[in-house]
């Protein structure tokens, strides 16, 4: 009889750590997801506003231009001096 009470006690020992596992998996599951969401979110409103303004498409570009030439100019900085 006091092994089978063993038996049981280790067995839902084992199932606590399971589902303390799962959880923190859900967890890590939810948090990328509500990134995710978040970030659609932002998009949809970008394109909306890129849609209805000229200049937001003009900042934009500009920003496109900008982070594409960055690290260009610092080669470029870095190799005068």
């Amino acid at each position: 009889m006091n092994t089978r009470l063993q038996l049981i006690g280790q067995r839902r020992a084992a199932l606590v750590r399971e589902i303390a596992l799962q959880r923190d998996r859900s967890a890590a599951l939810f948090a990328e997801l509500r990134t995710q969401l978040a970030l659609a979110g932002l998009a949809l409103l970008a394109g909306r506003l890129l849609r209805r303004s000229r200049w937001a498409r003009l900042l934009a570009l500009g920003c496109a231009v900008a982070t594409a030439i960055l690290p260009l100019a610092a080669r470029w900085l870095a190799a005068r001096r």
